[in-house]
């Protein structure tokens, strides 16, 4: 039997909720953190879509950026308050719970492919 489903998809699917937090960020901040938002934001979509197609390769930096993204959102949470600093918090759970999958996708062994 064939496994289509990458190892990686999961966390894929934390990241885009990461994606989508970056967007609230933007409309309940009023635009205050309108670059690295939209930064952030495209660059969680393009690496959850090639973490869906199962990129080991990318998974690694994907997990780099997934922890300093964290730290960036909990530094930037610290000074806001109400629904922005929610948002950022939310974004820096999804990012620890991220990296803390794709390390455990990246320790196994890669599947050979059928």
């Amino acid at each position: 039997m064939e496994q289509s489903q990458s190892p990686f998809r999961l966390a894929a699917l934390v990241l885009l909720v990461s994606a989508v937090l970056h967007i609230v960020v933007i409309a309940v901040s009023g635009g205050g953190f309108l670059v690295p938002m939209i930064v952030g934001a495209v660059m969680w979509f393009v690496i959850g879509a090639g973490l869906q197609r199962g990129m080991r390769w990318l998974a690694h930096i994907a997990f780099l950026l997934a922890m300093i993204g964290g730290v960036y959102a909990m530094g930037a949470g610290m000074g806001q308050t109400g629904l922005t600093r929610m948002a950022l918090f939310g974004i820096m759970a999804a990012d620890w719970i991220a990296a803390v999958m794709l390390f455990g996708a990246l320790w196994k062994a890669p599947q050979a492919q059928q």
